[in-house]
């Protein structure tokens, strides 16, 4: 993988075509520690994921779902620019990698109680604190 980004990717630069072997060198091992980081880190979501084919379709979700608010962004908004396409783009991304995330590691919300009041007595279960004292003055509608 380290050597189809730097054959395919980042050859193409000038700053990395130029480059000296002992520089080549260094920035493969820089994408391979990276490369390795994160191939132990899709191990980890997918021990926590139920199945692999629900961990495919959440991340292909979190991936193009940005990518179609970028294009809405395009046809539907004549003034929009590459900025905020980009910075779009790059929230929305790592909004819903952090929602999916905290759904991985704290998994399903609790159960919701029940909310009768059967058990209750009577006097608690309306609001008294305005009328205890209140009396009507009949005289003034009349």
């Amino acid at each position: 993988m380290v050597a189809v980004t730097w054959k395919n990717v980042l050859i193409k630069f000038n700053i990395f075509s130029s480059a000296s072997p002992s520089k080549c060198a260094l920035v493969n091992k820089i994408l391979t520690i990276i490369f390795g980081t994160l191939f132990v880190g899709m191990a980890f979501i997918a021990e926590k994921s139920r199945s692999i084919i629900q961990l495919t379709l959440a991340l292909a979700g979190i991936s193009f779902g940005p990518v179609f608010g970028v294009q809405l962004l395009g046809i539907f908004v004549p003034f929009g620019n590459v900025k905020g396409a980009w910075i779009g783009l790059i929230t929305s991304f790592s909004t819903l990698l952090w929602i999916y995330t905290g759904s991985l590691l704290y998994g399903k919300s609790p159960n919701v109680l029940p909310l009768s009041a059967d058990f209750c007595s009577n006097s608690l279960t309306g609001n008294d604190t305005i009328g205890q004292n209140f009396t009507l003055n009949r005289s003034l509608n009349t």
